[in-house]
């Protein structure tokens, strides 16, 4: 089976290949183009190529149809979560649905990163499918049956690569109404200055735009730290770190005017 009727090809071609490793090693090779040989070391090893070639195609076969068929999503899917990115935000997000009040909600996650921080989960997880690749390109997202879904969360911290995927979904999608869109920016001076610009057109009205790291900020400090850790004669607040979390949790406890 040679790999260049594989790459790119229709259906028909690698059906072809397909039948040509099985005439070439099965059916003619029981009685053509075998070399005699009065060398006993080649004719073994001759015969072990001649067992092992099938064996190698079955292989490839098997791995063909796990890429092309078996890790498509159903046809039947309707109404499920599409998460694009898996990092600190999409981990969170991803945890939080499969918690939530709908548990049998489907999530298909877009991620090219094949190390990610929760690959090996997703390997066992049957509620999600794990698509390896680009969110931004459209034959991703088809493949994402974005047509159909019910959310699309984009999670990732680089905020020009999540701004650009939400044009490129509009120009894709220009209208569904069903489709819930959510777009995590982390500078909030661009998330500020998007929400008066760019959000304002009649086109992207309906995209939400969040900060994960605010977010968590403010349910922690509203159900954990008030409650329990701030005293009405005065605080002292010790910070260690500083990185996007720390920095909107300062931010969250200093907007206090209390």
């Amino acid at each position: 089976m040679h790999s260049t009727m594989l790459v790119d090809a229709p259906p028909w071609r690698q059906l072809q290949a397909f039948y040509l490793s099985v005439d070439l090693f099965l059916f003619g090779g029981q009685d053509t183009g075998f070399p005699r040989s009065d060398s006993t070391a080649v004719v073994y090893v001759l015969w072990i190529c001649y067992f092992l070639a099938p064996l190698l195609t079955v292989s490839f076969v098997f791995q063909l149809i796990q890429e092309n068929l078996l890790s498509r999503l159903s046809p039947f899917m309707r109404n499920h979560i599409i998460l694009c990115g898996i990092g600190r935000n999409g981990k969170l997000i991803h945890e939080l649905v499969k918690a939530g009040k709908r548990r049998g909600d489907k999530i298909v996650l877009i991620e090219k990163n094949e190390n990610n921080a929760i690959s090996d989960e997703l390997d066992t997880d049957w509620r999600t499918w794990w698509l390896k690749g680009d969110f931004t390109l459209k034959p991703i997202l088809e493949k994402a049956r974005v047509r159909k879904a019910r959310q699309i969360i984009f999670t990732t911290n680089n905020d020009l690569e999540n701004l650009n995927a939400v044009v490129r979904l509009k120009e894709f999608v220009p209208e569904l109404s069903q489709l819930k869109i959510s777009c995590h920016i982390n500078n909030l001076s661009l998330m500020a200055n998007f929400k008066t610009t760019l959000f304002k057109e009649k086109k992207f009205r309906d995209v939400h735009v969040f900060n994960g790291y605010r977010l968590v900020a403010r349910q922690l400090y509203a159900n954990w730290l008030e409650k329990k850790h701030f005293d009405e004669n005065g605080n002292v607040c010790v910070i260690i770190g500083y990185g996007g979390f720390g920095s909107m949790l300062y931010k969250t406890i200093s907007e206090n005017s209390a």
